[in-house]
């Protein structure tokens, strides 16, 4: 059976949140409307899109992503920190390989860490909670919280952090940090500090 999508109460400020098996229509967009204004085949023309500083996700714990004590093994939360960064940079029209541009882009990562705060478990469902903290033409950074929403009480298990650059590949292989896309650059920006805390 396929989980519904969690939305949140949309408002100018509220972040898309969804099952990851789900489309994303943005919060506060025109009925009916998909969010690729970054998307060159399909333009803004004029309809105003929400800065985006968060995003958040949910899944369910696999058998296969627990060890031998029955836990999350430590390893997979970097996997859903790329999950939901993944589906972050869809939800604006964008992908983390952008192999139709000249040259092509991707975002490498240049820090990845990971605080543990309480275990996770086979079939808990927990929510990914993405927010930018830097941005810089050529870098970006993410928080990414963890958060068990079931089974209760809801409690904060992880944080995460993540720092990305824009490069692209040369022909020898070596990676040259490049600046964003514009139009993926100007629907991002720094999340609040009191969301930070």
């Amino acid at each position: 059976m396929s989980q519904r999508p969690l939305f949140r109460t949309p408002s100018k400020s509220s972040p898309v949140s969804f099952n990851l098996s789900q489309r994303v229509v943005p919060p506060g967009s025109p009925k009916g409307l998909r969010r690729k204004a970054a998307n060159p085949e399909f333009p803004r023309v004029g309809i105003p899109i929400p800065m985006a500083h968060e995003f958040k996700a949910t899944r369910r714990v696999e058998f296969s992503e627990t060890d031998m004590a029955g836990i999350v093994h430590f390893s997979n939360f970097f996997r859903y920190m790329e999950t939901v960064e993944h589906a972050f940079w869809r939800s604006l029209g964008g992908s983390v390989v952008m192999t139709q541009r000249e040259p092509p882009l991707g975002l490498p990562r240049v820090h990845a860490s990971c605080d543990f705060k309480r275990p996770l478990r086979f079939e808990d469902v927990v929510e990914m909670h993405l927010l930018v903290t830097e941005k810089r033409t050529r870098s970006m950074s993410y928080q990414i919280r963890f958060r068990r929403i079931a089974p209760g009480p809801e409690e904060e298990v992880a944080v995460g952090k993540l720092t990305v650059v824009c490069a692209s590949k040369g022909s020898d292989g070596s990676l040259q940090a490049m600046p964003f896309p514009a139009e993926l650059w100007d629907q991002i920006e720094v999340a609040p500090p009191e969301s930070l805390a």
